[in-house]
């Protein structure tokens, strides 16, 4: 299996020996940016030895999370998570380094779906099939 990293932007780094460890940082990440109320978008990377390694973003620091995932490889091919907030186009500020993301409404899923489809893509490196997905 590739090396999995989790990492948010801001000099936070974890390579995570198990999905049980993934899980505790994401939790821990989730935690601070509550704490911080500055919802952040933190991202588990494939890590391949490519340059664009497949990647599964969260947006963790509020009640409901965003996912994103990009298939790699200079691909241009992924999607949004789409969650129980069906034409909801409310926009939801998610910090990553020093600037902002702007996502809709719709994109937001609950807790269980998010830490289901980063433990997925710990084990398969490819999009999690427990999210409805919207290409882009």
């Amino acid at each position: 299996m590739d090396q999995r990293v989790l990492v948010d932007g801001i000099g936070y780094q974890l390579r995570p020996a198990s999905e049980e460890e993934l899980v505790r940082g994401v939790m821990e990440l989730d935690a601070r940016t509550r704490a911080e109320h500055n919802p952040r978008i933190v991202e588990i990377l494939a890590t391949d030895g490519g340059e664009d390694p497949p990647a599964l973003s969260i947006g963790v620091g509020g009640q409901e999370y965003v996912l994103v995932f990009n298939e790699g490889n200079l691909s241009g091919e992924g999607g949004y998570s789409k969650g129980q907030h069906d034409g909801d186009t409310g926009e939801i500020s998610y910090a990553y380094g020093d600037s902002n993301s702007f996502y809709e409404r719709w994109m937001l899923v609950d807790r269980d779906t998010a830490v289901s489809a980063a433990r997925e893509f710990f084990r398969t490196g490819r999009r999690p099939s427990n999210v409805r997905w919207e290409d882009f």
